[in-house]
C-alpha cells in the first residue's frame, strides 16, 4: 500500500492539495481539494473524493457547506483522480474567491 500527498500551486493564493492511496498500483481512495489562502487561514473551495465508496465532486458554498454533490460513478478511481486534478488546474478561476 502506498500513500502519496502533494500540492500543486496555481497562483500565489490558490493550490490543489492531493492525497491518495494505492494498492498494487491502483488508486483505492483519494481526496483532491482546491484551496485558497485567506487572512484567516486556508479554505477549501471545492473537493473531489471517494467517500461513500464512489468518486464524486463536492461543490461547496462560500462558507464551506455542501451545496451539491456530483457523482462520477462512470470513472474508475484512477481516472477520477486525474480528472479532479486537471479540472481544478483548468477551472480554478471559476470558484468563489
Amino acid at each position: 500500500m502506498g500513500e502519496e500527498n502533494f500540492v500543486i500551486w496555481l497562483d500565489e493564493r490558490t493550490y490543489v492539495a492531493v492525497d491518495f492511496v494505492t494498492v498494487k498500483g491502483r488508486v483505492v481512495t483519494f481526496v483532491v481539494r482546491l484551496m485558497r489562502i485567506d487572512p484567516s487561514g486556508d479554505r477549501v473551495l471545492s473537493r473531489f473524493d471517494t467517500a461513500h465508496g464512489l468518486p464524486h465532486h463536492d461543490l461547496l458554498t462560500p462558507k464551506g457547506n455542501l451545496a451539491r454533490k456530483v457523482w462520477l460513478d462512470e470513472l474508475s478511481f484512477d481516472d477520477a483522480l486525474g480528472y479532479a486534478i486537471n479540472h481544478f488546474k483548468e477551472h480554478h478561476e471559476n470558484y468563489e474567491s
